[in-house]
């Protein structure tokens, strides 16, 4: 397909758009994804301090009695719960049956030396996370509270083949805007070039149409309408002229014409000569005549001019028994034409 100012505006217009579209889908999953994410954790934290308090006031015995209204306390979510000596020896968990992929045993490892940390541990087959908050109790008792990234993930998940689906639908109407942007941006230019075709087959009153906005393309166009109306001046002043010249020029020609339709329809008069004198205002004593004819030559010879005759092998006998020219302006030679003009040129200058 030839490649056209048409078709890299609307690439650009369609690549800007689903660009653009990416980027805010990109921007629009960060932030869902932390605020899927800072949600969790403060869950997370909110059942912390409340089994914390629990735990302070009631000991282990009552945080596992209110563990056990898992409706009041959970409102329906499921939550990790670990209790560990300072030793970091669980002494109670609680963990739903929906999470036995996760490595628990790994809490066991190294010693809960802070006050409050995350702890994230891996699925088995690495779908999702556990996310774990960390308190310390009085006595060096640890109490952690987790919660599963399955439901984010999940979510996120669904997410992401939402944005695949749209991205599809905005490729097409990307691609639909960039075509209604590029026709629309290059509808001057078309323009353009309607009125040049249209100029170029003689219609000099074809002019750009303009849309009155102010831009770039908007003032190229009165700029071409003003020189096409210049150049329909100029065409219009030269055929005024020309006009002119035929018309001055037809008179004379005609008079001419009409003289030696005459002259060749009557006898030998010298008119036709003397009018052609008069056309190149000259006197007809420096005219020069050149004839084959013994007609031509008697009535150049009647209007005063200079003659040579050529002789041709029908008239030479006549021209040379009508004694109207010496003999020496008789050529039978053609050929030595130019020397005897040459020689009458230097007597009339002489």
């Amino acid at each position: 397909m030839r490649k056209t100012i048409g078709v890299r505006l609307t690439a650009w217009y369609m690549g800007l758009f689903i660009v653009s579209s990416i980027a805010t889908f990109g921007v629009t999953y960060f932030l869902l994804a932390s605020f899927l994410q800072q949600r969790d954790q403060e869950s997370i934290l909110s059942t912390l301090q409340q089994l914390a308090s629990e735990y302070r006031a009631s000991g282990l015995e009552g945080l596992k009695e209110e563990v056990s209204l898992e409706g009041r306390i959970q409102n329906g979510k499921p939550f990790f719960i670990r209790v560990a000596d300072s030793r970091n020896k669980t002494l109670f968990v609680k963990i739903p049956n929906q999470w036995s992929d996760f490595e628990i045993s790994k809490l066991d490892d190294p010693p809960v030396n802070h006050t409050r940390q995350w702890i994230r541990i891996p699925s088995k087959n690495d779908k999702a996370v556990l996310e774990i908050a960390t308190m310390m109790q009085p006595g060096g008792a640890i109490l952690q509270v987790g919660r599963s990234t399955e439901e984010r993930d999940g979510l996120l998940e669904r997410f992401r083949w939402f944005r695949v689906t749209v991205m599809i639908v905005v490729v097409f109407i990307g691609m639909i805007v960039g075509m209604f942007l590029a026709k629309r941006t290059l509808r001057p230019i078309h323009h353009l070039i309607e009125a040049v075709r249209a100029t170029e087959a003689g219609a000099m009153d074809s002019r750009v149409p303009t849309r009155q906005t102010g831009d770039e393309l908007d003032e190229l166009s009165m700029l071409f309408n003003n020189m096409l109306g210049k150049i329909a001046m100029l065409v219009q002043g030269m055929r005024d002229a020309l006009d002119n010249v035929a018309h001055d020029l037809r008179t004379p020609v005609a008079r001419m014409r009409g003289i030696a339709e005459v002259a060749l329809r009557s006898e030998p008069h010298p008119e036709i000569y003397l009018c052609a004198a008069r056309l190149l205002d000259e006197q007809p004593r420096d005219c020069l005549v050149i004839e084959d004819s013994p007609v031509g030559v008697q009535a150049a010879v009647a209007a005063g001019m200079n003659c040579i005759a050529v002789a041709t092998p029908f008239t030479r006998a006549a021209l040379h028994a009508q004694n109207l020219l010496a003999p020496e302006w008789i050529v039978d030679d053609p050929g030595t034409l130019p020397a005897v003009v040459e020689r009458l040129l230097t007597r009339r200058s002489a």
